[in-house]
């Protein structure tokens, strides 16, 4: 008779009956990690027996068994480890234990020492012609808009938020616009007091005392900070983040079309143009005690810093920008202190013979000789230079009357003969 099969009887693996057919496999299910390594086939329908399973690649993940093809994670995310799921990326910050942080720990020390120094030989050198001549109150000013330099600098390592953007923004402003403030009002005090023909603009002699001179800067740098922080609160500072070679997420403050970065931008370069040209204005006056000269070079040395450091700041990102504008600022600070204050102690230190009332004196004296004849400056009694320079010129006034009336008088007489 035969084989007779009895379909109705058989029941397939799993208790399914005869017409539920299972279908055969030589494969696993692709788990989540892994995605159908179709080949020819893109629909997953059509293998249906044999497939092979391929594991997500970085910045891909798949999460559901025997998926077509892995996902890429957007959004500044992640693969996890297995591939499963999308996470934040880890945020890179400059190494406390770092070479560039040992760096700028050095710099900072440096810079500590240089003004702690610097500012303890101005309180201790006070009454000394060196001193008095370069204004103490201006020095005083000085070195507090300079040392706000330094929190400045180091609020570019610090984990990036609005609130530290715009923290930094207004540190930077204040403290490199009030040192510009400071040197041109040194240098047009110097002007006013040695240079006669400076006498005739009335406006500029207002600010050779202490008082006006004073005002002035804090009248102009809580104007420019008000302008600046009302102009943060308006468009805030925003953060841009930027991924690395290394998968990471690095911060840092964009300026980009924010009003503030330009008013700064228009303050800075105004006060600068002007500080440079009062500075070549009295670059040939006397300098043994008196820092004409260095006025000067302070003033090309912020605009040598700032045009050099701006275009680097401009054309990097994450963390090179950070690090460039951290030492930008602490060269700033640095550069202007010395070349402002550091002949100063060269001559408290290493040449006192030139730190007394008649080598102040005698310098001045040679000036009125030798570029205008010996006219004693305008005497301010609030103002130490104008006072102290009038002080000194006066004994020799009197001693080298005599012998310039003899040498007008042969000078005359030379001409009589000529004619």
């Amino acid at each position: 008779m035969g084989l007779s099969i009895n379909y109705n009887e058989i029941i397939w693996n799993g208790g399914k009956k005869w017409d539920n057919i299972p279908i055969s496999r030589c494969s696993d299910d692709c788990r989540p990690g892994y995605a159908v390594a179709s080949g020819q086939y893109s629909n997953f329908q059509l293998l249906q027996c044999c497939w092979r399973c391929k594991k997500c690649k970085d910045q891909t993940i798949s999460d559901t068994i025997n998926q077509g093809s892995c996902e890429k994670c957007v959004n500044f995310t992640e693969a996890n480890q297995n591939h499963t799921l999308c996470i934040d990326m880890p945020i890179a910050e400059i190494n406390s234990r770092g070479s560039v942080a040992v760096i700028l720990y050095l710099f900072t020390a440096f810079y500590l020492i240089c003004w702690i120094f610097i500012y303890s030989t101005i309180v201790i050198y006070r009454k000394t012609p060196i001193i008095k001549a370069s204004n103490f109150a201006l020095l005083n000013i000085f070195q507090f808009f300079n040392l706000l330099s330094l929190p400045a600098s180091l609020l570019s390592v610090l984990p990036i938020t609005s609130i530290i953007c715009a923290a930094q923004t207004i540190l930077i402003a204040l403290s490199e616009i009030g040192q510009l403030l400071t040197i041109i009002c040194r240098a047009n005090q110097i002007a006013i007091v040695f240079k006669k023909s400076l006498r005739r603009s009335r406006w500029r002699s207002t600010f050779v005392r202490n008082r006006s001179q004073v005002l002035f800067i804090i009248l102009v740098s809580a104007l420019s900070q008000l302008t600046i922080a009302a102009l943060l609160i308006y468009r805030p500072v925003l953060v841009t983040k930027v991924i690395n070679a290394n998968n990471k997420i690095e911060m840092m403050c964009s300026y980009i079309n924010n009003p503030a970065l330009l008013v700064y931008g228009i303050l800075f370069g105004l006060l600068n143009i002007i500080a440079l040209v009062l500075a070549i204005q009295t670059r040939s006056l006397p300098d043994n005690y008196n820092e004409a000269r260095y006025i000067l070079l302070s003033a090309m040395m912020f605009t040598c810093v700032f045009s050099t450091s701006l275009p680097s700041i401009l054309a990097t990102t994450g963390l090179t920008n950070r690090k460039i504008t951290s030492f930008s600022l602490f060269s700033t600070g640095v550069i202007s202190m010395l070349c402002f204050l550091l002949p100063k102690m060269y001559i408290i230190y290493i040449h006192p013979e030139m730190n007394t009332p008649s080598q102040a004196a005698a310098s001045v004296a040679n000036y009125n000789f030798n570029h205008r004849g010996l006219v004693t400056p305008t005497s301010y009694q609030e103002n130490s230079t104008a006072s102290l320079l009038s002080s000194s010129v006066e004994p020799y006034r009197m001693k080298a009357s005599p012998t310039q009336i003899q040498s007008n008088n042969d000078r005359k007489s030379t001409n009589n003969k000529d004619t």
